[in-house]
């Protein structure tokens, strides 16, 4: 009956408490033999280490659900995992690197040509609106005359009345002396002379100027020629008295 029993419990230990005993008998180096009997060495779950069968080395790999290790110490994508090695495109260059525009305040590039968004290579954006200029390839400048000057702009592109006869023009336009044309400036344009424009004496029907007292072309400053012999009156001091 003893052996029998001791047969038995034998057969369970070998059953259901054999492998925690191979882990650890390998601890010292002894592991059972495949007959059962404790052995240095000589089982089939024998190993340099003591560690059990498929347990990971120094020299091996380790999966993770963040990621692998590989036997140089590496650190490869895993699930989730961002390659941040050089090259691996893990993070975006600055807009201040690839803008050929300006970059706004929240880091986007724009065209850089607008006078509220002015500027080239990745500068920060200029409102060129704020300075009183406006945006000229993607640089904030003082604004031309013809855009702002209600009179005439010259050479240096200086804004004048424009009234003057040497100095003509209106809406921005380029100043001209009406002189040199033996012209006038009326209204920021230079105009031909007229008669009532430039007569001391008076102007008849044709335009012409008389500056000479005379009883049938009487007047002053330009006015038209008054015929005083038609009122049986004569031209005194360029004015027409009765005889």
């Amino acid at each position: 009956m003893q052996s029998t029993l001791t047969v038995s419990a034998l057969s369970i230990l070998i059953a259901c408490g054999g492998k925690s005993l191979a882990f650890e008998a390998s601890d010292t180096g002894v592991s059972p033999n495949n007959d059962g009997s404790g052995g240095a060495g000589n089982g089939p779950n024998n190993s340099s280490s003591g560690a059990p069968r498929g347990a990971g080395s120094s020299g091996g790999t380790s999966a993770s659900s963040s990621g692998v290790q590989s036997s140089d110490g590496a650190v490869e994508a895993g699930d989730g995992a961002v390659d941040a090695r050089p090259g691996s495109g893990g993070q975006m260059a600055p807009c201040s690197a690839t803008c050929p525009g300006c970059c706004d305040v929240s880091g986007d590039c724009n065209a850089g040509r607008l006078n509220s968004a002015c500027g080239t290579n990745g500068q920060t954006c200029n409102d060129c609106t704020y300075m009183g200029r406006v945006c000229t390839s993607g640089t904030c400048i003082a604004p031309p005359c013809s855009s702002t000057c209600s009179g005439c702009c010259d050479a240096n592109g200086d804004c004048y009345m424009g009234a003057l006869n040497t100095i003509c023009g209106a809406s921005g336009s380029i100043c001209k002396d009406c002189t040199t044309m033996g012209q006038i400036c009326s209204g920021g344009t230079c105009m031909a002379l007229t008669c009532t424009s430039t007569c001391t004496g008076c102007c008849d029907a044709s335009g012409l100027c008389h500056t000479a007292i005379a009883d049938n072309a009487c007047g002053a400053g330009g006015a038209g020629c008054v015929d005083c012999t038609m009122t049986n009156s004569s031209c005194d001091g360029q004015t027409c008295i009765n005889l």
